[in-house]
């Protein structure tokens, strides 16, 4: 289940994704100077191990989004112990390396970007409110959920806020043009600077 751009809904998410303690990492790895956050989602993965429903394949952000720079940084953050029993993040290490692959999905009603992974990756083992941040480059899954509980997530991705974002089959736009965009370090560039 997922809830997607979900900071216009509540005061405390738009404070903690617009000043919380992973914005100046997230800045950090962006490396520019003005950064926004632009894409934010719950993503509740419920027991269903024996349906094979919630597995989510291997993908990197951009397949869904392609942002330039390509420096956009995704930070997840588990809101109840993950680990993989229960449908972790696996990363594949240094994929972020081989650019924007090419993705397809995987099925006529699916939505799903996938592609072809060779390799398990590692995964992303945390407890409630630790995180893992990688970029838009970054092949990452989750698997299955195993436990008779449900698995809850945050996530938020952090870009440079003169980056633009290119959806299959649209023109590439600037991420500022988007409402759920937010500036939170720097400022917003003038329109044609």
């Amino acid at each position: 289940m997922f809830r997607s751009q979900v900071l216009h809904y509540s005061e405390s998410i738009r404070r903690f994704v617009t000043g919380g303690p992973q914005v100046p990492l997230a800045a950090q790895l962006v490396g520019a100077l003005n950064v926004a956050i632009w894409f934010t989602q719950f993503v509740t993965k419920l027991n269903d191990g024996a349906t094979g429903k919630s597995e989510f394949p291997w993908h990197q952000d951009n397949g869904y989004a392609a942002v330039e720079p390509a420096t956009n940084v995704t930070t997840w953050v588990a809101l109840d112990d993950v680990d993989e029993r229960n449908g972790c993040v696996w990363i594949m290490p240094r994929s972020h390396r081989k650019g924007l692959l090419d993705h397809k999905t995987k099925s006529a009603d699916s939505w799903h970007p996938t592609l072809p992974v060779e390799g398990d990756g590692v995964p992303a083992i945390l407890k409630a409110g630790e995180a893992v941040a990688f970029t838009g480059l970054t092949l990452h899954r989750s698997k299955l959920n195993h436990t008779p509980h449900a698995r809850r997530a945050f996530f938020m991705e952090y870009a440079d806020a003169t980056s633009t974002f290119q959806r299959p089959g649209s023109e590439p736009r600037p991420i500022l043009s988007e409402s759920n965009t937010w500036v939170v370090i720097g400022q917003a560039p003038w329109p044609g600077a």
